[in-house]
């Protein structure tokens, strides 16, 4: 896979992709696309798969089913239909941990963050970022066949028993009383106080967030160290000039508390694991969510250019797509190499993005018999010595 890429901390990050719009789907969406209509979403969108989706996934090895389903089989199942999609984004606290030691992290491109890769030469295509197989992508190929680890039994059933742990109820309870000050009436009023608490000009009070964000990284006691440092060194008193990604998840966890305290979200356990995709939201352009917490809080969250779409709704569009496209014939298609282009319909979900993201129709020029032959031909050659592995 070759790409373009920026470098962060001396590694090779992959930044662009293609002219796909990106998204992040979470597991409620996941489970609603069927095989086929998973497939169209990978053929439209560059899908930029989370860690967090990975573990829900796996997690449903130690799901008792009420309706009689195999863990096994579910596992395989969304395995499958998540394995066709975009490579992973880096963990999040990883990111957030290289921005609060001064690698800036792009927020604002709505595209996807993967470290490492090797720098190469494929004839035809020029220079650019060689990306291996990643390890989670093997991972998801084994449980799509069928095959799972002792590992991967004691890792779900660690998850659950986590989540069992969570209590919200409690949180809710206890922190509601300590904070009526900000109580809300409403959602739309969260990010006007959000950002007014975050942008406290108090020097110390600055610095506590940091701590939170130090701890919410989970780095090494050594680059806490540097990082606190860092923050001396520049005379920092705003969050928000330290670290831009850093300043972002706060806000998610803000957004998410004082929603909470007000009464705003509901108290489930897994609300505290949905809240992952939220700080995933920058590497994406849009966001698709069946489920009632991401459909309350993502839109607080997303900037004018991102977009948030129901599961279903998704659905709908892709099937019709799809159903459309059956009913093609042979003479209908175009050459439109490496992606063709949606249905041109004004009422489409992904001919409206498209329009908006990928180089218009008419000036889109597909790759000649020559390029596409050059680049089959790099992949061969590298696939056949284990190129960057």
């Amino acid at each position: 896979m070759l790409n373009k890429a920026i470098i962060i901390n001396n590694e090779h990050v992959l930044k662009d992709v293609t002219g796909r719009p990106t998204i992040i789907i979470d597991k409620s969406t996941l489970e609603a696309l069927s095989n086929v209509e998973s497939g169209y979403l990978g053929r439209y969108y560059n899908t930029v798969s989370t860690h967090i989706l990975l573990s829900e996934i796996g997690a449903d090895l130690k799901k008792e089913f009420d309706d009689g389903r195999n863990p096994e089989d579910v596992v395989s199942i969304l395995s499958n239909r998540m394995h066709g999609l975009h490579r992973f984004n880096t963990e999040w606290y990883t990111l957030l941990g290289l921005s609060l030691l001064a690698d800036e992290i792009p927020i604002d491109s709505m595209v996807p963050v993967e470290l490492g890769g090797m720098e190469t030469y494929a004839p035809g295509m020029g220079r650019g970022i060689y990306f291996g197989e990643q390890e989670e992508r093997r991972t998801l190929s084994a449980w799509a066949n069928g095959e799972f680890s002792e590992s991967d039994y004691e890792t779900a059933k660690q998850w659950r028993l986590e989540i069992k742990k969570i209590d919200l109820t409690s949180w809710h309870r206890d922190l509601s009383n300590q904070l009526k000050i900000l109580r809300v009436e409403s959602l739309e009023d969260i990010p006007a106080i959000v950002e007014n608490l975050l942008n406290n000009p108090e020097r110390s009070f600055q610095f506590e967030l940091l701590k939170i964000l130090v701890k919410l990284a989970k780095v090494s006691e050594e680059n806490s160290t540097k990082i606190f440092n860092r923050w001396n060194k520049d005379n920092m008193s705003s969050m928000q000039d330290f670290s831009q990604y850093g300043y972002y998840c706060l806000k998610v966890y803000l957004i998410f508390w004082l929603a909470l305290f007000s009464g705003l979200v509901g108290t489930r356990a897994t609300n505290c694991i949905d809240l992952h995709y939220l700080l995933e939201l920058p590497f994406c352009r849009i966001f698709s969510s069946n489920d009632k917490f991401h459909k309350k809080l993502a839109p607080l969250l997303m900037t004018d250019e991102q977009k948030f779409i129901e599961g279903w709704d998704l659905k709908s569009d892709l099937k019709r797509i799809g159903e459309h496209i059956d009913s093609l014939g042979e003479e209908d298609f175009t050459d439109s190499f490496p992606v063709p282009y949606p249905p041109d319909w004004d009422d489409s979900f992904t001919s409206q993005v498209w329009r908006e993201c990928v180089v218009p129709r008419e000036k889109f020029t597909p790759f000649t018999q020559e390029e596409k032959d050059n680049i089959l031909e790099w992949h061969r050659r590298h696939q056949e010595h284990n190129f960057g592995e």
